[in-house]
């Protein structure tokens, strides 16, 4: 139907299929991303506790003694 429709703009199926395309990468990525991260593929699961997770680095307060 994408190659039929000659009342579509080129440019507006181009940017179709490239959204479409990056849709469908970025959902492998990261299902992939996720299947490592549990231990899939022979890697050893992940630690995923709050220290590890946040990017900015650990939440928790340290308490000066």
């Amino acid at each position: 139907m994408l190659v039929q429709d000659d009342k579509t703009p080129s440019i507006l199926r181009a940017a179709l299929v490239g959204g479409l395309g990056f849709l469908s990468y970025h959902n492998t990525h990261l299902t992939i991303s996720m299947a490592k991260a549990d231990g899939f593929f022979g890697n050893e699961m992940q630690v995923l506790d709050e220290d590890n997770v946040d990017p900015l680095g650990s939440v928790k307060i340290k308490k000066e003694k």
